[in-house]
């Protein structure tokens, strides 16, 4: 009799110390130079990170990214960039900016120097050229079909004036059009907007309290001093209709200190990370306040990406794993973290610190890392695309 109690009572010990399974979700974080892609199965939790910029829109998943346009001579360097966005399924990409100074730049320097020839990718130019003109075209963020962007060009020539030129916009990802308040926010919105004197073109998109919000900025066109953008305002606006969908992107509940993705039966917590560091810590909670850590992200976090099982099918998974393994390629911090189906554990006290803040996103523009020469180099000659962090 007693050796059968002893039985029952290790089994209910066994039954109580057995791992609780961690919230089934599948999710992409989108943070400050990367994405993370996370998987909660019934085999455990999988990590995986990459250096690129992923959009969502009506379920699929699009890369962002720039490439360069190198048609430099000995003496002259024109780097220009294009904009394109890559349907992950399909493969198929979409430009949509494309640079047209250094293109021009570069044809009438050879109409003027019919003797010279442009560079190949094998071939370096001299080491202080008599011009440089660049351009740069930076994506501020993503809100749904629409990419905001900004896009500077520097030219600085021996004996001739220089010429910067800087301008902030909002492009439609499936067309490549260029946004107006009107095809954004409808006619009453957008006469209200104009109203206030702004340029109808110049500002780009925002997000403050889950709501959408319009940041216009000055126009610098062809200064002698490279200046960049000017801030201008910030404007709420109303919420139009595209902006519904998104809403599950942003947290649904912010403090100084955390915030919360809030879903059935469970959340998505992000946490400062331990202070001096500039990530972000997030971890899956249940209703009980189980805790699965999931690691920490890059400062600052800018949304979630939720794959609903309703859409994604495995060509989504595929696409997704394959952007991945190319992007592992970008540079050497991709990486793969395993997790086991570990027991959650009591949520612990924690050092109260400012949140970073999520709704300025413009002031922390995602950008390649560019490396800028003097002279080409092989390195950096060869027209190859390039992710929002850099792909070196």
């Amino acid at each position: 009799m007693r050796a059968a109690l002893v039985a029952v009572i290790v089994g209910l010990l066994a039954c109580t110390d057995a791992p609780a399974p961690a919230p089934l979700t599948e999710f992409i974080v989108v943070a400050s130079d990367s994405v993370f892609w996370v998987r909660s199965e019934a085999e455990g939790i999988r990590v995986r990170s990459a250096p690129m910029l992923l959009a969502q829109l009506d379920g699929r998943f699009h890369e962002l990214y720039v490439t360069d346009d190198d048609r430099s001579y000995y003496d002259a360097t024109f780097l220009g960039q294009h904009l394109y966005a890559r349907d992950l399924i399909s493969g198929d990409s979409t430009l949509l900016l494309s640079d047209t100074v250094m293109f021009a730049l570069a044809e009438a320097y050879g109409r003027a120097h019919p003797e010279e020839r442009p560079l190949t990718i094998e071939e370096e130019g001299a080491a202080n050229p008599r011009i440089m003109g660049t351009a740069d075209i930076a994506i501020l963020d993503v809100h749904g079909p629409w990419v905001s962007f900004e896009y500077l060009t520097d030219v600085d020539a021996v004996g001739a004036r220089s010429r910067h030129s800087a301008e902030q916009g909002v492009l439609d990802l499936r067309t490549g059009k260029r946004a107006t308040l009107f095809t954004l926010f409808g006619a009453s919105e957008a006469a209200r907007l104009a109203s206030l004197g702004f340029r109808e073109t110049s500002f780009h998109l925002d997000v403050i309290d889950r709501a959408p919000v319009v940041h216009f900025t000055g126009i610098q066109r062809d200064s002698e001093e490279p200046a960049g953008v000017t801030s201008l305002d910030t404007e709420k606006v109303l919420s139009p209709d595209w902006w519904t969908p998104l809403l599950p992107h942003y947290a649904d509940s912010v403090t100084p200190s955390e915030r919360r993705w809030t879903r059935e039966g469970f959340a998505l917590r992000a946490r400062p990370a331990p202070v001096g560091e500039l990530r972000i810590s997030i971890a899956l909670v249940d209703d009980r306040e189980g805790e699965w850590l999931l690691g920490t992200v890059p400062a600052p976090l800018h949304r979630v990406l939720w794959v609903d099982p309703a859409i994604a099918g495995d060509s989504t998974r595929t696409a997704l794993t394959t952007a991945f393994n190319e992007a592992a390629l970008y540079s050497e911090e991709a990486r793969v973290v395993r997790a086991p189906r570990a027991a959650p554990r009591a949520t612990r006290g924690y050092s109260a610190v400012v949140f970073p803040a999520a709704s300025r996103k413009g002031t922390s523009t995602v950008r390649p890392s560019l490396a800028r020469r003097s002279s080409p180099v092989n390195a950096s000659r060869a027209s190859r695309p390039r992710s929002l962090a850099s792909r070196e």
